[in-house]
């Protein structure tokens, strides 16, 4: 009988311990939910549009692949062109991202002019290089808040 009591008393508190851990997970979750979400990226196709491209070259070239971006040079420039004549989203409508698209363009066409122009692996790659560090620039311009 003794045993008996005491095993109800310890299922009885384990009933407890369990309840009480649910009930502050529950409160966790709740305070969770009411707390402002993130402010979320709008998007923006033609910046998407260039990442693709300028991903699936830069990328190769990291590896030593020169292959992509020499075919895709005249591309690259036109979704560059096409970014940065393109309607920004309101909360990218910011002199400062212009003026790096503008760059952008500048940096996408003299890449393209120099392939056609026969360059060597290691001009591409300052090249492409410099494109790329320009995007980030852009990209984190574009980022809420900033």
């Amino acid at each position: 009988m003794k045993t008996r009591n005491s095993l109800l008393l310890a299922f009885a508190f384990c009933g407890v311990l369990t309840s009480n851990h649910t009930f502050a997970q529950d409160k966790k979750e709740e305070a969770a939910k009411t707390v402002a979400p993130a402010a979320k990226e709008e998007v923006w196709q033609e910046r998407s549009d260039f990442h693709k491209v300028m991903s699936s070259t830069f990328h190769p070239m990291e590896d030593g692949d020169f292959k992509p971006i020499r075919e895709r040079a005249g591309e690259l420039h036109a979704k560059a062109e096409a970014w940065a004549k393109s309607t920004a989203p309101k909360s990218m409508d910011k002199p400062e991202i212009k003026e790096k698209l503008n760059l952008l363009v500048s940096q996408a066409s003299e890449l393209k002019n120099k392939i056609a122009d026969k360059a060597t692996d290691d001009e591409i790659k300052v090249k492409l290089t410099a494109m790329h560090d320009t995007f980030h620039q852009i990209a984190g311009l574009c980022k809420p808040g900033m």
